[in-house]
């Protein structure tokens, strides 16, 4: 890059998140071998959702069938801003001196962001850019992406506090022979976790068949959907699973497991329009011989923000309610904003950190924010964990805003 050897992004200690409603604050870093003739240095701060996906079908017949690419895809914005830190009349010319320069920024985030989301076909991305605007020649930019975090407090939300059940049952025939049933009920003593906890499950087995129960699984799914101007499309992925093999199979047994969950987004993504995000808890018994699985789904809220009963007892929460069973399928839990107060209590004995997704990173290549950006931008989101112990892989803070 002739005369510069560095054009970095830095966030204040280090930090590559932040709240809705807080202020991003970090500096500008520029190393020069010689003195560098240029117009300013702009930065752009852009917060938006995208979804684009593609499906093909055939069109015609015979010679003139062909096969058609339809798009879909929506967009939102949520903030735009660019200023300069560094020459702002662009008409004149300005001289930076060899050496290193800093130019500290600070961007306040809108209350109303929603947490940054990476996914297959749309995302929720947050970034700060720098652009070098030099005379007569390509300008020179950098990219350095960050996490925001809309929270979602489980002690607002009564739904997160109430004891759920799911209940579904099957029955097989051997030849001519009809067996009895097996029913399967999972329950949880409440449905509002974060991530960092572990599931307790209960499930309870009535196997009145010929059968004997040989595997029983339990998966959390991360249900993404994605939503276009004319059409919506939904994504499934496993993000943590168990399996425990069932020596013996009496006729009635009540099975205890604790799924733990990893670093991930929260329910809903409250804020975006065009992205929805729901956690599906699954057990799925399998009977021995030829004989199809049976799933037992219910749907569970993950937020960023425990409920007080965790913090307190540094265990899996204690809440118990009642509501209405599920059979047969999930209970679909609807989106719903959560006021956001910002109210800062301190922590004394768990610890919230914040873990790289487990979803995994991305790459930020050929597109519209990587324009004059050289090498390639590899990021990956994190989210608020909770763990009772500080771990030296994760950094760890107050209780955040809620």
């Amino acid at each position: 890059m002739g005369k510069l050897n560095k054009l970095e992004i830095e966030f204040d200690n280090s930090k590559i998140m932040c709240y809705a409603g807080e202020t991003l604050k970090g500096t500008v870093v520029i190393d020069l071998n010689g003195t560098l003739k240029i117009k300013g240095i702009r930065l752009r701060f852009h917060g938006y959702a995208s979804v684009h996906w593609v499906e093909r079908y055939s069109s015609g017949t015979g010679k003139n069938k062909r096969t058609v690419a339809k798009h879909f895809d929506a967009v939102e914005q949520y903030f735009d801003h660019s200023a300069y830190v560094f020459g702002a009349n662009k008409a004149e010319t300005h001289y930076l001196p060899q050496g290193v320069h800093k130019f500290p920024f600070e961007f306040f985030v809108p209350t109303g962001c929603p947490t940054t989301y990476e996914g297959s076909i749309g995302r929720v991305r947050t970034y700060v850019s720098a652009t070098l605007e030099k005379l007569w020649v390509s300008d020179i930019s950098t990219l350095k992406p960050f996490t925001v975090i809309n929270p979602l407090d489980l002690n607002k939300d009564p739904r997160a506090k109430e004891k759920s059940e799911a209940i579904n049952e099957a029955t097989f025939c051997c030849l001519c022979c009809k067996s009895g049933p097996i029913s399967v009920k999972i329950s949880v003593e409440n449905i509002g976790f974060v991530p960092g906890q572990a599931i307790p499950i209960t499930t309870e087995v009535l196997n009145l068949s010929r059968r004997k129960i040989s595997v029983i699984k339990a998966y959390l799914h991360m249900n993404v959907r994605y939503h276009s101007q004319k059409k919506s499309k939904t994504h499934q992925n496993v993000i943590a699973a168990l399996k425990r093999k069932v020596s013996k199979s009496p006729e009635a047994d009540v099975l205890q497991d604790k799924l733990l969950i990893p670093s991930i987004p929260p329910s809903f993504l409250n804020g975006c329009n065009i992205i929805d995000i729901s956690y599906i808890l699954e057990v799925i018994i399998q009977p021995s011989g030829l004989a199809f699985d049976i799933p037992v789904r219910m749907e569970l809220i993950v937020g960023t923000y425990p409920m007080e009963s965790t913090i307190r007892s540094l265990t899996q929460s204690t809440i118990i309610s009642s509501s209405p069973n599920s059979t047969n399928g999930e209970k679909h839990i609807q989106k719903k904003e959560v006021e956001n107060d910002l109210v800062v209590s301190k922590n004394p004995k768990g610890c919230i950190s914040f873990m790289e997704s487990v979803i995994g990173k991305v790459t930020i290549e050929d597109e519209e924010e990587s324009d004059n950006i050289d090498d390639k931008i590899v990021y990956t989101p994190v989210y608020p964990y909770f763990s009772v112990q500080q771990s030296t892989d994760l950094f760890c803070v107050d209780i955040p805003p809620r």
